[in-house]
């Protein structure tokens, strides 16, 4: 930011400078001065955060419109497996296996519109919230550069002001003196 104002300075008030007579002036539209802030600042960069966001979770949105599978596997080993004295009849495995998948599709969800519709408006609001400090950022660009044209008009009129005087002076020296 300081070099920033420091860059907008060194060109509206460059030639103004004693310093900085000598030098070429440089020129710096205030369309230019604005996106050069602009850029300059983080916070411009957000909104391409902000829209990614957006979009990774209007995906979601649209997934949970897909069916899920869940598999599950077990496996078990009794190391001690109670027996029937009954004859012919055995009692349980030591080894247990269990598998099972299940599918689920939501047939109808009548909130997935409106999440879409709120995180749309959710986006749209941050985009608008960035957009609105960088608004503030023009803004300090357009008071620097309006106030560097009024003191570069002040020091223009200043300057005829003081020619003005010394050729006033100069002429009536110059009748007093009887030239």
């Amino acid at each position: 930011m300081t070099s920033l104002r420091t860059a907008l300075r060194f060109a509206l008030f460059g030639s103004a400078l004693p310093w900085a007579a000598a030098s070429a002036q440089a020129s710096l539209s205030l369309g230019d001065a604005q996106r050069l802030a602009v850029a300059q600042d983080a916070r411009a960069r957000q909104t391409d955060l902000l829209v990614a966001q957006s979009r990774l979770r209007t995906e979601t949105l649209a997934r949970e419109a897909l069916p899920s599978l869940t598999s599950t596997v077990s496996a078990t080993y009794l190391s001690d497996v109670a027996s029937v004295g009954v004859p012919g009849v055995r009692g349980p495995l030591q080894q247990q296996y269990d598998a099972y998948v299940s599918a689920r599709q939501v047939l109808v969800d009548l909130s997935r519109t409106a999440r879409r519709d709120v995180e749309r408006a959710q986006a749209a609001e941050a985009a608008a919230a960035v957009e609105a400090t960088l608004w503030a950022q023009r803004s300090a660009v357009n008071d620097a550069f309006f106030g560097a044209l009024i003191r570069r008009a002040a020091s223009d009129v200043y300057k005829r002001q003081v020619t003005s005087w010394l050729t006033t002076i100069h002429y009536s020296t110059a009748v007093d003196l009887g030239a």
